[in-house]
């Protein structure tokens, strides 16, 4: 099976936080070929290598929108993308943990889509590449090129709204990755030089998977410019 991960990201951002997800997915025991970074808010596109994965220099800054957005305009195949955050980091379990919910669950199942939990989860999970070429307008409705303060704050809000929509949507049965009814696991609030601001740590022991999380329990956002939720 063909398997790829995108990471989402931006440019004001992404000397941060890029060397530690990407680390954290290659000590788990992914290759760089699978890993796809996908970093908004550039004026041209481009497409570009970092450590062997390939980055895409995006003109969108559709937030975790963006990969998709990317994948179905340059039609960018795989048999399924999982899609993870720049703020996040994986443990050593990590694809043990995801090949087993596809060994056991996607595969036998056919599944379209697999969430990392019940909603919210972040949009973070697996999704099948011909069920985003199936939903391409849903995912085009979050294309965005404005990053002034105001138009990002519009649309995180719209996101933030639409949270999970496409493992809400009742065409294609959705599916939880096993054991995620005991996530998050809330361990700790940190600020250091990474993240700049206080962000919590959520862990989902189902993948092995770490969220340094801002906007904690907040309803009203304001994220600024350089800003990864």
């Amino acid at each position: 099976m063909d398997l790829k991960y995108c990471i989402s990201t931006n440019k004001d951002y992404c000397k941060k936080t890029l060397p530690i997800i990407t680390k954290s997915l290659l000590a788990s025991g992914i290759q760089s070929s699978q890993i796809f970074i996908f970093e908004s808010g550039h004026q041209q596109a481009k497409q570009l290598k970092y450590k062997k994965m390939t980055l895409i220099q995006s003109i969108y800054s559709s937030f975790e929108f963006t990969p998709l957005i990317e994948i179905i305009e340059n039609k960018i195949t795989a048999d399924y993308w999982f899609l993870i955050h720049d703020t996040c980091e994986v443990g050593l379990q990590f694809q043990t943990l995801l090949h087993k919910n596809i060994t056991e669950t996607v595969l036998p199942n056919q599944a379209a889509k697999l969430q990392l939990k019940t909603k919210p989860s972040m949009n973070i999970g697996l999704y099948k590449y011909d069920y985003l070429l199936k939903h391409a307008n849903k995912i085009l409705s979050f294309l965005n090129k404005d990053v002034s303060k105001q138009a990002l704050n519009t649309l995180k809000a719209k996101i933030i709204e639409e949270e999970d929509c496409l493992f809400t949507l009742e065409d294609e049965q959705n599916y939880l990755c096993i054991d995620s009814h005991n996530s998050p696991q809330i361990l700790n609030s940190s600020e250091n030089s990474v993240f700049e601001i206080s962000r919590i740590t959520e862990y989902y022991p189902q993948l092995d998977l770490y969220k340094y999380k801002a906007n904690h329990g907040q309803t009203n956002i304001n994220i600024g410019f350089h800003i990864s939720l």
